[in-house]
């Protein structure tokens, strides 16, 4: 009875170990799949390239206000090639400032005060302007001028010479003719853009010209004085006291 019961124990534990799934063998860890690359932000498209600076047609022209909350309409703006700036408003005589590229704009220089001025619009008949003045900026739009919005005087009108011989000499370099609207000077000649008389000396006239010859077309400014008597006409440009003095031609 022992015997049996042994055997029957070691049967049980036989079939047990046979009926014993094995484990499975643990598996080796499974890298993770690296996170996908964030997508490069694409590059800012390149600023538009303003055309460049144009200083002829800048200076080729006389420009007229025709548009502006604060600077009046009919102001004259001239950018001389040289770098002389002149300035006049209805009523008053021509102011004398300096101006100079500088970037994709212009500085102008005012009554000892300088200021950057921005080029909204350049063509060779419209112009607009940003101003950067003390103060809020003023723009301003612009005009060329084809005339002068008031003919020369009748006074100043007529043909000067340095001397009376120069007066018979046609070709004399100090000749000078003005009338209504046109000039001739020495081998220039040309048509006046702008004649703004001094509203405190009737006698003193400045003239913005347009002139061919010599080469080429350029815009050329003259200061003029008459004398008391009318006989005399003194160019003041160069020289606020006094420079050539021109006689009256018979």
């Amino acid at each position: 009875m022992h015997v049996r019961a042994t055997i029957a124990i070691a049967a049980a534990l036989l079939a047990a170990g046979c009926s014993r799934t094995e484990a499975p063998a643990p598996q080796p860890p499974v890298a993770a799949a690296p996170a996908p690359a964030a997508a490069a932000a694409p590059a800012p498209a390149p600023a538009p390239q303003r055309p460049a600076l144009s200083l002829d047609a800048l200076s080729a022209q006389a420009w007229r206000v025709t548009e502006s909350k604060a600077v009046a309409a009919g102001s004259l703006y001239v950018f001389l090639p040289g770098g002389t700036l002149l300035v006049a408003t209805p009523g008053s005589t021509i102011a004398r400032g300096r101006w100079r590229a500088e970037g994709a704009g212009i500085v102008m220089e005012e009554d000892s005060l300088s200021y950057r001025v921005d080029l909204l619009e350049l063509h060779e008949r419209r112009l607009r302007l940003r101003s950067h003045n003390p103060g809020a900026p003023v723009d301003m739009t612009l005009e060329a001028i084809e005339a002068a919005a008031q003919p020369v005087p009748a006074t100043f009108q007529g043909a000067w010479g340095a001397d009376r011989k120069a007066c018979g000499q046609p070709g004399a370099e100090s000749r000078l003719v003005l009338d209504a609207g046109s000039v001739r000077l020495h081998e220039s000649s040309g048509k006046v853009l702008a004649a703004v008389a001094d509203p405190r000396n009737a006698r003193q006239l400045d003239l913005v010209l347009r002139l061919r010859g010599e080469g080429g077309t350029r815009l050329a400014w003259r200061r003029l004085r008459l004398a008391q008597e009318g006989a005399t006409l003194t160019d003041l440009t160069d020289n606020a006291q006094g420079g050539l003095a021109r006689v009256r031609c018979p």
